[in-house]
């Protein structure tokens, strides 16, 4: 691989690279645990990602993505996306944060209109994206082939940032 500052292939501004380094162990079990993620998910959004975005037929008011593929909402504003699930199967809801978001964030996050969790953002993981679980109870499923995830910020306040959200056949104990 050859590698070349950025600035000399795009314009003069500045960028940065990030990769994970691995050692052989470490590769190999991010890889399985890829894995098992990838056998588990039933339906993924993908913030900022305007195709991913617009299958999942995201709404919102005062809410946009941001450059580095994640979505909030202002000023009391909201987002919701639409997502597949399997009728009759135990799930759950996985969301990505980043753990220095700060400032005002205290939203709730419903489904289909109910509310399934009240999350504060407040330096909950600095330096570090972090992912929190919301187990989906069947009652919210069943029957159903899709079902519609709101992110609504409180009075005042901000939704997100979210930076993925997956659904998830659930393992293990309910």
């Amino acid at each position: 691989m050859t590698l070349e500052p950025l600035y000399r292939v795009h314009g003069n501004r500045k960028y940065e690279v990030y990769w994970n380094a691995f050692s052989s162990n470490e590769w190999q079990s991010n890889e399985e645990q890829r894995q098992a993620l990838a056998r588990r998910t039933v339906d993924r959004v993908l913030p900022g990602d305007e195709q991913n975005e617009r299958e999942h037929r995201v709404q919102g008011e005062n809410t946009w993505p941001g450059e580095n593929r994640w979505r909030h909402a202002v000023g009391g504003g909201w987002f919701s996306w639409e997502m597949k699930v399997l009728p009759g199967l135990p799930q759950e809801l996985r969301v990505k944060y980043w753990g220095g978001d700060t400032g005002g964030r205290e939203f709730r996050l419903l489904v289909n209109g109910e509310e399934l969790a009240n999350q504060t953002l407040d330096n909950n993981r600095p330096g570090e994206f972090y992912e929190e679980t919301y187990p989906l109870p069947e009652r919210l499923t069943q029957g159903k082939q899709k079902i519609t995830f709101k992110f609504q910020a409180h009075p005042g306040k901000m939704a997100g940032g979210v930076f993925g959200c997956y659904v998830l056949t659930r393992v293990g104990p309910k």
